[in-house]
């Protein structure tokens, strides 16, 4: 659902003062994700987001298996039991993180409130059976220098693993997709916090760095964190060959990294929405 915030006027001042007041506004929108509009007769300024979001979105209830009880979203804590309407159940494998993959089973139900909420649990770890043993040795050594990493250990705790969010572009009308790694909501201030994990051939971590342009991963950084208009991105690499280093960069702390990603990204939904704008034929 789009956000906005208007901007009550000053007292009378000239025409002249009004216009130049929000061509600035329009410039200078107060989040970076919002875009900013002039009401040519009263001179209000009206923040909205670049993109709507589509009704629909479930409710993620996950089991906290150390305190024994549900929460929502990992945060609100329901207690030691859940009832509720079942809709599907989905058991499935995966690769999530980079940890090989794992059969999964989801649940999708109606909740007391009949929002249609969803549970997404591990069964148990099954190692790919189609992957030579130096690579399967290749993940296990990853993932467990992953889970070693204190900070990453308490992200991937926290965390909602790859949630797929849809949005509306607002400026071209797209429909939008992402799948975000992890997002991690902090308890008592509700920020969003964005984990996208990397693995890297590179030697340091300046040598990593270096890639974030060449990948692309500022245009990532800038597209997911406004259609979720998370607070943070954070990019988690990881060393493939040993020691295997934890890097951790948080491209939304650089504004000019994140105003490049910006421009890579509007750039390439406004050439896709003019490659297929429908033909009128007469």
């Amino acid at each position: 659902m789009a956000t906005a915030t208007k901007t009550p006027k000053t007292a009378a001042a000239p025409a002249a003062t009004v216009t130049a007041a929000a061509s600035v506004a329009t410039l200078t929108p107060s989040r970076a994700y919002l875009t900013a509009t002039a009401d040519e007769q009263t001179g209000e300024i009206t923040e909205t987001s670049r993109f709507r979001y589509l009704p629909g979105h479930p409710k993620q209830i996950r089991a906290d298996l150390k305190a024994g009880v549900f929460n929502v979203n990992g945060e609100k804590v329901l207690g030691k039991t859940l009832s509720f309407i079942p809709m599907s159940l989905r058991v499935f494998a995966d690769n999530i993180l980079n940890m090989g993959k794992k059969v999964w089973a989801e649940v999708y139900f109606v909740d007391e409130t009949g929002a249609v909420c969803a549970v997404l649990e591990p069964h148990r770890y099954q190692a790919p059976q189609d992957l030579p043993p130096a690579q399967l040795r290749l993940l296990d050594n990853l993932a467990a220098a992953v889970r070693r990493h204190r900070y990453c250990r308490d992200l991937l705790y926290r965390g909602t693993p790859e949630l797929t969010h849809t949005a509306t572009h607002t400026e071209t009308g797209l429909t939008v997709k992402i799948r975000p790694d992890l997002l991690v909501v902090t308890p008592r201030l509700g920020r969003r916090v964005l984990v996208d994990f990397k693995t890297t051939s590179c030697r340091d971590y300046a040598q990593f760095v270096a890639t974030i342009e060449q990948y692309d991963y500022d245009r990532q950084a800038a597209f997911y964190t406004d259609v979720l208009q998370a607070d943070r991105f954070l990019i988690v690499g990881v060393q493939k060959k040993a020691p295997h280093d934890i890097w951790l960069v948080e491209l939304s702390a650089d504004a000019a990294t994140m105003a490049q990603g910006r421009k890579k990204y509007a750039r390439l939904l406004r050439a896709w929405a003019t490659l297929h704008q429908p033909v009128l034929v007469t």
